[in-house]
């Protein structure tokens, strides 16, 4: 399938911003895979994490912050040296946690490479907080600023070191303080549910070292181009970051042009792939760079090019700070030990919405199920569901099952992920079949892998989406035929299937009649959606000020819910918002303009309800939303996470899932390995943390935090 953080509400959408999502909502459109293919592309992986996706930015973490905190002491941004001047005791309070619902200058140089300070000895750590209360310790008086002979590998400003900056620009969080005065000091991955500001703790780290090393350099990569650019604003929003010594770097700025803003520029925000072919053309200079924020950090597996510049900097040097955020560090403990390796992680600042620091801050969400059962009563949708697995799709998994092929007959242990891995296995230890019996098999594994998908679409999406998947396949097979290739026995016979072909005719019949509901679930998303208007109190200009989204893995699904919910206008004004490409069955995307349009109509209220593929499920720049409903469930707990994550930011928020049988246990899957995460990460004993954690700063020096307000 494909996939889905939070945007600033006054992001543009700019050509490339879209140009990237539409990459991402174009997997969702795919033809069926060859099932013999290496596919990661469905949802029934244990964590998908497509390469678009999962792009958080964190602007709208920020406006999260309400009414300015004053403090009467200011600092100029511009000017590096920190004074030492008075500073407050900080307090915090706490409150009640999420309810969930449940329903059916510089000194001198030299390369010397330093480890921890003794004040560092114990950082290596996992912190999360569930119900302990921490009170933050009082400021303490600055140390004298070091000697200007101590060493240190990167040049530092004398005056800047004896503190920390924390900006009193917004209120202060205790959990944000906690996790940057040791992000300040440790490679830390940090670990917070969306829309909790992790932002801003970027923002605060970089312009420390900002003030500490002004030769040196401070990098910002994210995975899309559109997600670098928007953190540019985000972090000058926080701390004022001279926009003089910042650039956007792109890939298709000219290499000369690079290598001026290298030389030129301090503060870097880049996707990791430019930043990656820099360092293996040496245009950027690998020895000045002290501190690297890594956003989406659960992508630092494999030869991914986080993984990559990390590696390239270490060939330099290892005086550098790393500082990951992700919402979901990974789908298991193995995955989340891969990060903390590839980025070498010291320490882990990991919450959840239960933790106790940050209930004050998170407005919540209802989160209520809805479980549509179709083993129950009579009806079009169940009777075609029956007839479809009973008649078409069972005899196939039957002769899979009579060369033991695969174990088990049941359709609905047979998804097309389950029948990829089936068919590579028996490809493995088919040895002794025949070569026709061998042949014979791998057909019915590529026509199971077409069945399947079109009985995954029946079951959780309707008879639209049902229609145009099994057309799909039955066409594919027809232009091959038509091409003069040879096409199997079996395959052809499919064309012909009298009980197959009887059903699609009266699915269309019915399909075509103005009162058809595709869907049981189509009933449930109605209800709940005009109850949530009707309950909603309407301004003076007779729109609700209230909004929703709902999210849905395909286009198919997402036309035919438009269909339907049109029918209850002005209540629900509805509009879809997909990709540009067009689809391989002849749909056609929202070009720019058209995408634009969409989200300025859903932004004035013209339009109150969106329905979005994956496109929307991350980094759809859309203000506040009230309702969200996932019509259809994922398995990956990223996934599931980045589409609740759209509502409770700023105000108490609902999120209703609509799910079949089997995908309340794809849901419950991803509830469950979520948790464990959490609490594996919690139990320190399970992940091994980077012991050389470099400590950058001269040794046994310690700054103390400054809290500020500062003018930006």
């Amino acid at each position: 399938m494909s996939d889905f953080d939070d945007f600033d509400d006054d992001l543009d959408l700019t050509p490339e911003f879209l140009e990237e999502l539409d990459r991402v909502e174009a997997a969702n459109n795919e033809p069926p895979l060859n099932a013999a293919q290496d596919s990661d592309s469905f949802s029934e992986f244990d964590d998908f994490d497509p390469e678009a996706l999962i792009r958080l930015a964190d602007t709208a973490e920020i406006s999260n912050s309400s009414d300015t905190f004053q403090q009467s002491n200011t600092l100029d941004v511009h000017n590096h040296s920190v004074k030492n001047i008075p500073q407050s005791q900080l307090t915090s309070f706490f409150g009640s946690p999420i309810i969930t619902h449940r329903r059916s200058s510089a000194a001198v140089i030299s390369p010397i490479r330093q480890t921890r300070s003794p004040a560092q000895q114990s950082t290596n750590r996992s912190s999360l907080v569930y119900g302990e209360i921490s009170h933050l310790e009082e400021d303490q008086e600055p140390p004298q600023p070091p000697s200007p002979e101590a060493q240190t590998f990167h040049p530092f400003d004398r005056d800047a070191l004896p503190t920390w900056v924390y900006p009193t620009n917004y209120p202060i969080r205790s959990y944000q303080y906690s996790i940057i005065k040791k992000a300040i000091f440790t490679n830390t991955l940090v670990a917070l549910p969306t829309g909790l500001g992790k932002t801003f703790i970027a923002a605060v780290v970089m312009y420390n070292y900002y003030r500490w090393f002004p030769s040196a350099k401070i990098i910002f990569m994210a995975p899309t181009r559109p997600l670098v650019t928007q953190q540019i604003e985000a972090c000058f929003n926080v701390c004022g970051l001279p926009q003089k010594d910042t650039v956007d770097m792109t890939g298709g700025m000219n290499p000369p042009k690079r290598k001026e803003m290298w030389r030129t520029k301090r503060v870097f925000f880049l996707t990791p792939q430019v930043l990656q072919n820099d360092l293996k053309s040496r245009i950027c200079p690998a020895d000045q760079i002290v501190c690297i924020v890594v956003d989406e950090a659960h992508k630092a597996t494999g030869n991914y090019a986080y993984t990559e510049t990390v590696k390239l900097i270490l060939k330099t040097h290892d005086q550098f700070r790393v500082l990951a955020l992700t919402a979901t560090p990974g789908t298991n403990i193995e995955k989340v030990q891969v990060v903390l390796d590839n980025l070498r992680i010291a320490n882990v600042e990991i919450r959840t919405e239960d933790s106790m620091d940050i209930r004050e801050y998170s407005f919540g969400k209802s989160i209520r199920t809805i479980i549509v059962r179709l083993d129950e009563g009579e009806g079009i949708v169940q009777n075609a569901i029956r007839t479809f697995r009973n008649e078409v799709f069972t005899p196939l998994l039957r002769r899979l099952t009579k060369f033991q092929a695969i174990y088990d007959e049941a359709p609905e242990r047979n998804t097309p992920f389950q029948l990829m891995m089936a068919r590579k296995e028996f490809s493995m230890n088919a040895k002794n079949f025949s070569p026709a019996v061998k042949s014979m098999v791998q057909t019915d594994f590529s026509i199971g892998d077409g069945l399947s998908r079109a009985y995954d679409m029946l079951c959780q999406h309707g008879v639209g989406p049902f229609l145009t998947s099994i057309d799909q396949t039955l066409q594919d097979i027809q232009t091959v035929i038509d091409s003069g290739k040879h096409v199997p026995k079996e395959k052809a016979k499919l064309l012909s299937d009298f009980k197959l072909k009887n059903l699609l005719r009266n699915l269309r019949n019915n399909y075509d009649r103005p009162d058809f509901v595709g869907h049981p679930k189509i009933n449930s998303l109605i209800h709940s959606i005009k109850h949530h208007f009707e309950n909603n109190q309407t301004s003076s200009i007779g729109h609700t000020n209230t909004k929703v989204i709902v999210f849905s893995s395909y286009r198919s699904s997402v036309e035919e819910i438009v269909k339907v919910l049109s029918k209850h206008q002005p209540l629900i004004r509805c509009c879809s918002f997909i990709g540009q490409a067009s689809g391989k069955n002849g749909t056609k995307g929202l070009n720019q303009k058209e995408q634009q349009e969409v989200v300025s109509k859903f932004k004035q209220g013209e339009i109150n309800v969106i329905v979005a593929t994956s496109i929307g499920e991350e980094g759809l720049d859309i203000g506040e939303v009230d309702l969200i409903v996932c019509y259809d469930s994922q398995s990956s707990p990223i996934r599931m996470l980045q589409r609740i994550g759209r509502t409770g930011r700023k105000r108490q928020g609902q999120c209703i899932l609509l799910m079949t049988e089997q995908e309340e246990r794809k849901y419950q899957k991803a509830k469950d390995s979520y948790n464990s995460v959490q609490r594996a990460i919690a139990q320190k004993n399970l992940l091994t943390y980077f012991k050389k954690n470099p400590y950058i700063l001269p040794e046994n020096y310690k700054p103390v935090c400054c809290k500020k307000k500062l003018n930006i």
